[in-house]
């Protein structure tokens, strides 16, 4: 740090006296390294801030500290020095101003946000008291006019009192300042301090967590714990508010003890005992009996429990409520809360009985007090017995929880946390469960109490408790129900409390401590409710359980023997008596399982259910000693399978006959490592065994169901439907027109939800709009078609609700020919092998409509798009017959949307199932393309460590997102939301190997990969929020970067993926095409070879960089076509050479001319003269010299034949380039018409670049038009499918670089009308022309304003132009201009004034910056240089940098610069700071950057004598020598020293070996003299002695009082008199000290007059000389 913003006394509160002081000053800003060394100092370590003290404050600023009180935390002290360090001096004053002004200085944190809202106050630095200010606003803001004369008698004091009353300002030693009413933003809060200023040893705070942190480890000597003393409560007074006030009284002083460790514990284990009573009770209790465990009255105890007090045994005194009731007049209100008014006009009154809230003062007793009749147990049980317990607790503990619970491996060794940010609390896994449980009640505390809206603007996010009172608030919380259910909690421990409550005062103690006793109330009654709930339906569940599955097998077979033989009775008995079985006994044997057969009972026989595990059999489990009939068992791993992949609840079972549900996976590991089996209930194994089918079922009964459905039409746009737009229907009809279906266009149609009505579809289209929804909202004269099964109906939105129009519907009938399919014209012979999908599904179109039309667009289209994906020829042939069959779209308009839906989700499928098999390309090299690895994924379809292309797993990542979307959107979907993904892609960017990683979510809708890291990273650019935290965390220099890395990324890398994207898909194509087998032409294999090597050669490009790639070759080039088409080109070079020696040329000066006769110069065609008035003083802008570059006329003839029939008119193209460019000209010359000359030849450059990119962009076009013929002129037949969607994509991508040349239009609009940058070199003659504009501007306002006041109007006003004038007056006349008696406002003044003073300091630091001087240096491996041409400082290394090198200058802002070929950024004093954390570029000398940089400022700053010369000459016997005003100091510090001294002894000659000056010697200070001016006690005695005797005057009148006078005294005072003393006058008095002032003046005026005579005879002999 290079200086210090202020000085903090930090002491050692242990060992700190005033007589031996252990502290010391601390200067900040500093780091972490320096504070350790100075807290090691003072003798402590700093990590318990209980230990240490800020305790005073020093600062060069004054002011600054004045509201720092004793230890504020000292890493918010650093933050802010800090802070301040990088604001410049001028803001560092009007910070201190703004402090005393002291509205935003509450705390150091409303500091901290103070130097971030120094815009939200004005400082005027020259008023300094209310007179200044009356000035100030008079003269400067012209807010009065006064004349010159009436100056002199205005009470400028006064006026400015009150002006400054008004503004609510403060006058302080850096002038006046007022807080301006700008919104003040709060950008930090509690601690949340960025990492670097953080200077104390603490464990990291952040916003999102709330941690349960590891236990400390106990003490190796504990020190035996004390008895907690008790306070006996004594009262004094007799009444009850004397007694009520006493006890308050002592319950305040028992408070500050509370916080000690052992009382406080106490305090905690008594809440969790009565968590019910008050805060105030509770306290009571503890401090008078901390062991009691249940109070109450001493009636109570007798009447209620038959108890009785023993004698002798003192009361616990508590508060009791005692409300009472007063009778109060009050205001009449009628219902809505308005007093009634009375005949008289006064409010009517009435009397109210209102209840007063009071209390009194009680004695309750322990039940340790009392003896007598026992009491039930009314302790809760601990939760220390079995397992089942714990299990049914963690539940309660889960549905207590207001966020989901659930586990993971946490690394920083915490137990667990709560995630502000994703209302989560996450457990560490592995954990005992006790532990488990400890900390979850630990992290719903934290959900409860400490949850935030992140989401919200920080003025609308609750005030949050600092992380100490969180963690204070959580762990009491956690401790006081954990006692209270009897859990373990000896690992607890409260030591810290007491530094955490040494700065609180009462209220806020007492505040925390009703928090903790409300939460915790709150949590012991919702846990006790659930848990009890769950354990009645585990007792219900067991007695549910037959008795006889519960005995031992051998008993369950004798009881089972003796049911069925007395079963077997009834039945013989039965038989007996009537000849048969009744009915009555055969329900009994039906209810104990038995069945009558040929008269024999006999058990029912089950169906067996397969064993979920077959290598353990119910007798192994009976073994182990677990018995219930009802539970299959489970080895480990099968049990862990069914667990994590099917979701089936499994058990772990025990010996002792008992079981306990699995929470999570660790538990199998762990039950299975100690020898444990597992189970599954049998109606559990039942259900998921019968899941396949249900699911199966379910789908067969809803795939076929017909979905109803609703279509909106609207009129197509046009003047045919002029008459039609927004008509009622009644209207229209009685004009004569009526609803004409081709009038309309199908906009959306979408499923109709049951109940779903026509109103309800017109207030959804007219206020919640669907996504995918494009019309206008619905309106009159739209046509709503609803579809019910079969049925359809047409309705027309009219102006009240809707009119059926089944017209509409019939003109949509149309008769459809009796459709017999296509198969059997195929006969399953091959058809059209050589085809592509495109091709082959086209010719079924045509094949299916060769009779006549019976498809629509869209049917085509879906078809194509099916067999393209598909390409399944039976499949689509039975797409093409259904569709045809049913000729859905031309009766109806659009698709059927069941079978759109249907046939989606077979693409999706198909598309998937074929990248899966697949089979990888031979290189998964990132040198050659990117490569996908896959870290993990919660989708089944991806494994972990998984490798594929960019292009595979780009469409993959689509597939996969859009299945999931799909699937969790139909009825009855319970699996995930998403299916996280963790993925990395490796490549080869710019030539160097780099790595991206990221995680996409399926089913989020992002879609492919590539599409989801743009949104990603498209969404983050503009977040306002997320840029707000990351400048509040990190600083404006990291959002920056961040914002360069983004842009990076957007513009580079997602362009580089698709690009490689493409090369994939070709390579893919043409490898698939020489593999197949198929018979290949020669030109065919040809032309795919050079499609792999055109792969391979744009590859390498492109990971070097280069985006420029070549168009892939064309089979054309290949074919036979080829010599038709050089002849052709041939006959194309005739004409050329033709047209060449018909303009007299040669070709190609035909070619450089652009194909046209030479008719006016290339570079500079004629402009004709303008005729200048003569009164015109206007000099207009010299017009630039339009160069034009050649536009290829034979690409252009060739796009022209290739898309027209039309005969090319030659020299059309370069024409119409020219009109282009000549427009552009137009527009550059008016350009440079508005702004600053200086900013002509940058509208000059981009005019010469507009014309070159867009001769480029033109020749490319016609390139690429000339590629494909139109259908029209090639013929359907060959027409090349492929070929067509190639040049579709090359036109594309043309556009987008047509529209960015359009865009440098803009730019030329846009010259010299923005902000001026440092980088520019013409900044200040830029700046300075500004400023004059603006003081200006500020006169010309000033004037206008005084022209008002004087005459009350603007007309005549010379300073304005009669527009100007209109403007003004229109502007007075409206609500929001306030000064009516002003055409210009005070703010415009005082804003147009702050502006020309900020213009003017920047205007000087520019100055400085280029006066000032900039160093460079070598390191190990390469030089940094100070590029002030520039503006940059540069780093060149030697050999490329290693990968940390480059992270590390990525991180510390520079940039790698291709042009400069180094790494750079801005230079300034920054970027030395900013290289001081390189590692890599440290200086060879072991000097800091920073370090040389001021060394180097600090040389230029030094001045030197040949600099400070005065002119004259000093002359001694060695020779003559220049005098410099230097002082003798000075030349020391400049390296001379002292040859010899001038004969008068005025002048040292000084040398440093090579050269010599005369410095003037400096006269020694008389400390005599200083000494006196400080001690005498008249001025005139000030003669270099100390004269404080009496004087011989004095003395006499003293002796004429009759007062004693020593003779030493007399014997003083004449000697004084004799020395110095001033002689008197004439008159015989002592001259005045104004004579004496003007006699001294006179006596140096007089020697002045003789060194400069003897100084110019010098000089005139050295002149002779």
């Amino acid at each position: 740090m290079d200086e210090h913003i202020f000085e903090v006394y930090l002491i050692n509160k242990a060992r700190h006296t005033e007589q031996n002081p252990v502290a010391e000053w601390v200067q900040l800003p500093t780091d972490a390294e320096n504070m350790k060394a100075a807290f090691a100092r003072i003798g402590v370590d700093g990590i318990d801030p209980s230990e240490y003290e800020a305790a005073a404050y020093e600062s060069p600023i004054d002011g600054l500290t004045d509201r720092f009180r004793p230890g504020e935390s000292l890493d918010e002290l650093n933050y802010l020095a800090a802070l301040l360090a990088q604001r410049s001096q001028e803001d560092r004053e009007k910070f201190a101003a703004a402090m005393i002004h002291g509205d935003h200085t509450a705390s150091i944190a409303d500091a901290i946000n103070l130097t971030h809202n120094l815009d939200c106050y004005w400082l005027y630095p020259t008023v300094h008291n209310s007179e200044d200010y009356g000035h100030y606003v008079v003269d400067e803001l012209d807010e009065l006019e006064l004349p010159e004369a009436a100056k002199k008698y205005f009470d400028y004091k006064a006026f400015g009192r009150d002006a400054a009353r008004e503004d609510g300002g403060t006058f302080t030693d850096y002038g006046y300042i007022y807080n301006n009413k700008n919104d003040f933003a709060v950008w930090y809060t509690d601690h949340d301090i960025p990492k670097e200023h953080r200077i104390t040893p603490h464990q990291p705070d952040t916003v999102f967590m709330d941690a349960a942190a590891v236990p400390q480890q106990a003490a190796a000597v504990t020190e035996p714990q004390q008895p907690i003393p008790i306070r006996p409560i004594e009262l004094t007074a007799t009444d009850t508010a004397g007694k009520v006030k006493e006890i308050t009284a002592q319950l305040e002083a028992g408070v500050k003890d509370l916080f000690h460790s052992e009382r406080y514990q106490d305090y905690l284990k008594a809440m969790s005992k009565f968590h019910d009573y008050s805060l105030n009770n509770t306290l009571l209790i503890v401090m008078q009996k901390p062991d009691a465990s249940l109070v109450a009255g001493f009636n109570k105890w007798r009447d209620e429990f038959e108890r009785h007090v023993k004698r002798g045994e003192k009361g616990i005194k508590i508060l009791a409520p005692a409300p009472y009731k007063i009778k109060k007049e009050q205001e009449k209100l009628d219902p809505d809360g308005k007093p009634i008014i009375g005949e008289d006009g006064k409010p009517v009154t009435e009397q109210k009985e209102i209840t007063v809230p009071a209390f009194k003062v009680v004695s309750v007793f322990d039940v340790s007090q009392t003896d007598g009749k026992e009491i039930p147990d009314i302790a809760v049980d601990s939760l220390t017995g079995s397992v089942e317990q714990y299990e049914d607790f963690f539940k309660a503990l889960e549905q207590t929880s207001p966020v989901p619970v659930g586990f993971e491996r946490i690394e920083s060794g915490a137990h667990g946390y709560y995630h502000n940010a994703e209302k989560r609390i996450t457990l560490n896994e592995g954990e005992s469960e006790l532990q488990t449980v400890k900390t979850l009640i630990h992290e719903i505390a934290h959900a409860k109490l400490h949850d935030i809206d992140l989401n919200a603007p920080p003025e609308q996010q609750q005030e949050r408790p600092s992380r100490r009172t969180r963690e204070v608030e959580a762990e009491s919380i956690a401790y006081t129900v954990c006692q209270h259910f009897g859990l373990d909690t000896s690992d607890y421990s409260f030591g810290y409390v007491a530094g955490w409550s040494s700065d609180k005062d009462i209220k806020e103690l007492k505040a925390s401590l009703e928090t903790i006793r409300a939460t915790a109330s709150e949590l012991i009654s919702e846990i006790d409710g659930h848990f009890r709930e769950l354990q009645q339906q585990r007792e219900a569940a067991q007695e549910e359980r037959p008795v006889l599955e519960s005995l031992a097998p051998e008993q369950q077979q004798a009881i089972r023997g003796e049911v069925q033989a007395t079963l077997q009775m009834l039945a013989d008995t039965d038989m007996q008596i009537s000849g048969e079985v009744s009915q009555g006994t055969l329900d009994v044997l039906a209810a104990q399982g038995y069945v009558l057969q040929d008269g024999v009972v006999q058990r029912m026989q089950q169906a067996e259910l397969p064993m979920p595990d077959p290598t353990i059999t119910v007798q192994e489990m009976n073994e182990y000693g677990y018995k219930w009939d009802g539970m299959l068992p489970l080895q480990g791993e099968v049990a862990r399978r069914l667990f994590e992949n099917e979701g089936v609840e499994i058990y772990r079972i025990y010996g002792d006959n008992t079981e306990g549900a699995v929470l999570n996976a660790d538990e199998i590991s762990e039950h299975a490592a100690q020898g444990g089996i597992f189970g599954v209930e049998k109606k559990a194994w039942q259900r998921h065994l019968e899941k396949p089918q249900k699911e199966q079922e379910a789908a067969e009964q809803t795939a076929p169901q017909p979905e109803n459905t609703f279509a909106i039409y609207q009129l197509k746009d046009g003047e045919e439907t002029r008459d039609y737009r927004f008509e009622p229907l009644d209207r229209l009809r009685a004009v004569g027109l009526d609803v004409q279906r081709d009038n309309y266009e199908l906009v959306y149609s979408a499923p109709l939800a049951d109940g779903e009505s026509l109103e309800d579809i017109y207030r959804r289209f007219n206020i919640d709009h669907p996504a995918d929804f494009t019309g206008h909202s619905l309106s009159v004269s739209d046509i709503v078609v609803l579809r019910n099964g079969d049925t359809e109906t047409a309705h027309y939105c009219d102006s009240f609700g809707f009119t059926k129009v089944p017209e509409f519907l019939q003109q949509q009938e149309k008769t459809v020919q009796q459709w017999n399919g296509i198969d059997g014209l195929i006969n399953n012979k091959p058809f059209m092998p050589d085809a592509t999908p495109t091709e082959q599904a086209n010719a079924l179109i045509d094949l299916a409509e060769q009779d006549g039309q019976r498809l629509g667009n869209a049917e085509r289209g879906l078809i194509v798009q099916y067999h393209e994906q598909v390409q399944d020829l039976p499949k689509t042939i039975a797409l093409v017959n259904e569709l045809c069959e049913k000729g859905f779209e031309q009766q109806h308009g659009h698709l059927d949307y069941l079978v759109k839906q249907r046939i989606d989700a077979e693409i999706t499928a198909a598309v998937q199932e074929r990248q899966q098999t697949e089979p990888l390309p031979p290189s998964l090299d990132p040198a050659v393309q990117p490569v996908v690895t896959i870290i993990w994924s919660e989708s089944d379809k991806l494994r972990e460590g998984e490798q594929m292309p960019l292009a595979r797993a780009d469409a993959l990542f689509k597939s996969l997102d859009e299945t999931r979307r799909t699937e969790r959107e139909q009825p009855g979907y319970d699996g995930s939301w998403y299916d996280k993904t963790k993925f990395r892609i490796d490549f080869t960017f710019h030539g160097e190997a780099d790595n991206y990683e990221g995680r996409q979510d399926f089913g989020d809708g992002d879609g492919s990969l590539i599409d989801h890291i743009q949104a990603h990273h498209e969404y983050y650019s503009k977040d306002e929020s997320y840029k707000n935290s990351v400048i509040r965390n990190e600083g404006a220099e990291a959002w920056a970067q961040e914002q360069s890395e983004r842009e990076m990324i957007l513009s580079e890398f997602v362009p580089y993926m698709r690009l490689h994207c493409n090369l994939y898909e070709q390579e893919r194509t043409a490898a698939d095409m020489l593999e197949s087998g198929a018979e290949l032409t020669p030109e065919q294999t040809a032309y795919f070879n050079a499609v792999l090597s055109h792969v391979d050669a744009c590859r390498e490009k492109l990971n070097a960089g280069d985006y420029d790639l070549p168009d892939p070759p064309q089979l054309s080039d290949f074919s036979q076509e080829a010599a038709e088409m050089e002849a052709y080109k041939d006959h194309v070079r005739e004409e050329i050479a033709q047209e060449a020696a018909a303009a007299g040329m040669t070709v190609e000066e035909y070619a450089a001319n652009g194909y046209e006769p030479r008719e006016q110069p290339i570079d500079a065609p004629e402009q004709p003269e303008a005729a200048v008035p003569e009164e015109s003083t206007t000099v207009q802008p010299e017009a630039a010299a339009i160069k034009y570059y050649p536009i290829n006329e034979g690409a252009a003839r060739r796009a022209n034949d290739a898309n027209s029939f039309r005969d090319y008119t030659p020299g059309s193209a370069t024409a119409a380039y020219r009109r282009m460019v000549d427009q552009a000209a137009e527009l550059a010359q008016q350009q440079k018409s508005r702004v600053d000359p200086m900013h002509h030849e940058r509208i000059d450059q981009l005019l010469d670049t507009y014309a070159r990119r867009l001769a480029e962009n033109m020749n490319n076009s016609y390139a690429i038009e000339a590629r494909v013929p139109s259908i029209l002129i090639a013929g359907g037949s060959n027409f090349p499918v492929r070929k067509k969607e190639k040049q579709n994509a090359a036109r594309d991508r043309n556009m987008e670089d047509w529209q960015d040349v359009q865009g440098i239009l803009d730019k030329i609009r846009s010259t010299g009308m923005g902000g001026i940058s440092a980088d520019d070199p013409q900044a200040v003659a830029k700046l300075e022309a500004k400023l004059s504009k603006l003081e200006a501007a500020q006169e010309t306002m000033k004037g206008v304003n005084a022209y008002y006041r004087k005459h009350g109007t603007l007309e005549g006003c010379t300073l304005l132009k009669p527009e100007q004038i209109k403007e003004l007056q229109e502007g007075m006349a409206q609500s929001w201009h306030l000064e009516k008696n002003k055409p210009f406002q005070s703010f415009e003044l005082s804003n147009n004034n702050a502006e020309i003073r900020r213009i003017r300091e920047r205007i000087e630091q520019l100055k400085q910056h280029e006066e000032k001087s900039f160093v460079g240096w070598e390191f190990d491996g390469g030089r940094v240089e100070a590029n002030k041409t520039d503006n940059r400082l540069q780093i060149f290394f030697d050999e490329k940098p290693d990968d940390a090198a480059r992270a590390e200058l990525k991180a510390n802002g520079f940039k790698w610069a291709p042009s400069a070929g180094a790494w750079q950024r801005q230079l300034n004093n920054n970027a030395y700071y900013a290289a001081g954390y390189v590692s890599c570029i440290q200086p060879i000398t072991g000097e800091k950057p920073i370090d040389l940089q001021r060394k180097a400022q600090h040389q230029q700053a030094a001045p030197t004598p040949d600099n400070l010369l005065t002119g004259e000459q000093i002359t001694t016997p060695r020779g003559s020598f220049h005098l410099t005003s230097m002082s003798v100091e000075q030349m020391r510090e400049a390296g001379y020293g002292i040859h010899h001294t001038s004969e008068d002894g005025r002048y040292h000659i000084m040398g440093n070996g090579t050269q010599a000056f005369a410095v003037a010697v400096e006269q020694p200070e008389n400390y005599l003299k200083a000494a006196e001016m400080s001690t005498e006690q008249n001025y005139n005695m000030i003669d270099q002695q100390i004269n404080n005797t009496p004087s011989v005057d004095e003395l006499e009148e003293k002796a004429k009082r009759g007062e004693l006078v020593s003779l030493s005294a007399l014997a003083a005072a004449v000697k004084a008199e004799d020395g110095k003393t001033p002689q008197r006058g004439g008159n015989g008095k002592k001259p005045s000290i104004r004579a004496q002032l003007k006699a001294d003046q006179q006596q140096a005026a007089k020697t002045q007059k003789q060194d400069k005579e003897k100084k110019r005879s010098i000089k005139k002999d050295l002149e002779m000389e």
